[in-house]
């Protein structure tokens, strides 16, 4: 078993390496929600960090007195920590070698909002969080869209491509003839065959934009009442009623539309971003819509169909031809990587044939996440009730409670509370770092008192 090996199922291997060269900043004073913090990220891997700290390191015994030390029984690789004191006035240091920026506990207001309000692309992300009593919240800002490469869906939905059928699969297709076929042969036939079957059937009948009823209606009226009346109990018969959705289903791609538009304008406007991986993505997502604008706007073949009920050797043959076709569209969108950006392929730093495979293969699952004004410190800016109490009490806006249950909740120490608030904001930064799974856009409070949580955009 692989170290990681759990984690490399979530964020793969290629994950893994974002994550083993992160270089994170960590604005806090020596409090057990850094604490937290340090030990989740150390524990998926990273090991660089640079520490600014708001104060005095006094021995707390709840505090590593050796932070680096302890933390390497954590990481086999040497955690390097380098610890100094913030420089509040300092507004020359260079925040862009960091890969993320975590701001723990802080309670310099102008300094922090000086921080969030800055306008160069080349700012990493940052996330900012602050827990109090039994109450916490984070906050992410970003400077420029955060693109995610896999966001990976509960669900996909998988494409056949019947909408723009390719020669090779339109070829395949037509080798059956299912009127000549015996029932045995027909209940060996996947379940995709079954249904571009009746998609063309229903527009032979003149049926333009066929729906999913009407193959519904084929396969029990045409396919049951014409040509295989015995195929009722048929596995195939079964899983293309099941998956009849799919011979209809158009692509879409909003989200897609979405992200290669704002790359766009973040290229027009020769912004460079703070780190390789962007630079690298926001080349790949030009070159992509480069890629829909020459193939009609069809998105990449997804190669990998889903299992189907049939004779081994044919669903063999079938599957072979989409992955066939993923091949041939990965070359041609090789070429127009290569045309278009051919200092990818001469950075030593990059395996720019990983990355572009990579990122072919997920095209579909690509999101943008837009920045936001700041509006933390506006007096509307927040509306919900635990938050601005959280914000108030951070800067020491005013202190006025809801009930006096809330107010005591706010006094009291929690480090159950700290704890949760490090694992998700650990959990943050490792979605910023390797570009999977969507962030939280942009906001998340915990209510431990109700033990509730919410999501919310300010």
């Amino acid at each position: 078993m692989e170290r990681y090996d759990r984690q490399l199922r979530l964020w793969g291997s290629h994950g893994q390496k974002w994550i083993n060269k992160a270089n994170i900043c960590i604005v806090a004073s020596q409090c057990a929600l850094f604490q937290e913090i340090l030990k989740n990220l150390t524990l998926t891997g990273v090991s660089k960090f640079t520490w600014l700290h708001t104060g005095e390191i006094d021995h707390d015994p709840l505090f590593y007195k050796d932070l680096a030390k302890g933390l390497t029984n954590l990481n086999t690789t040497v955690v390097d920590i380098r610890a100094q004191n913030i420089d509040y006035s300092d507004s020359a240091f260079d925040w862009k070698e960091y890969t993320t920026m975590v701001v723990v506990n802080a309670n310099n207001k102008q300094w922090l909002e000086n921080i969030l309000k800055r306008t160069d692309a080349e700012m990493p992300p940052i996330i900012c969080t602050y827990t109090k009593g039994l109450f916490g919240y984070s906050y992410t800002k970003l400077f420029v869209p955060h693109f995610v490469l896999e966001s990976h869906p509960e669900h996909k939905i998988p494409d056949l491509g019947f909408q723009a059928p390719w020669p090779e699969l339109s070829s395949f297709m037509s080798s059956f003839d299912i009127s000549l076929l015996s029932s045995l042969q027909l209940s060996q036939l996947p379940y995709a065959v079954l249904l571009y079957k009746m998609l063309q059937y229903v527009k032979d009948q003149g049926v333009e934009a066929p729906s999913n009823r009407d193959i519904k209606a084929a396969l029990n009226d045409y396919y049951l009442g014409e040509v295989n009346s015995d195929g009722f109990n048929d596995l195939n018969y079964l899983q293309a009623q099941q998956h009849s959705h799919l011979s209809t289903r158009k692509q879409t791609f909003d989200d897609l539309e979405d992200a290669i538009s704002c790359n766009n304008k973040l290229l027009q406007s020769n912004s460079r971003r703070h780190s390789l991986m962007d630079d690298t993505f926001s080349c790949l997502l030009c070159s992509l819509g480069i890629y829909l604008d020459e193939n009609d706007r069809n998105l990449p073949i997804d190669p990998n169909i889903p299992d189907m009920e049939s004779d081994s050797t044919i669903y063999h043959k079938l599957k072979l031809i989409y992955q066939n076709k993923w091949q041939e569209d990965l070359r041609k969108f090789e070429n127009i990587v290569a045309a278009n950006f051919p200092a990818l392929y001469r950075d030593t730093n990059l395996d720019i044939k990983g990355a572009i495979r990579l990122f072919f293969l997920h095209s579909r699952e690509i999101k943008c996440i837009n920045p936001n004004e700041i509006r933390l410190f506006e007096n509307d800016g927040v509306s919900h009730p635990i938050f601005r109490q959280l914000i108030n009490s951070q800067f020491e806006m005013g202190r006025s409670f809801e009930s006096e249950l809330i107010e005591r909740a706010f006094k009291l120490t929690s480090y159950p509370t700290e704890s949760y608030m490090g694992g998700l904001v650990a959990q943050e930064t490792i979605k910023l770092i390797t570009h999977q799974f969507e962030p939280i856009d942009n906001a998340f409070i915990y209510d431990g008192l109700t033990n509730n949580a919410v999501t919310l955009k300010v």
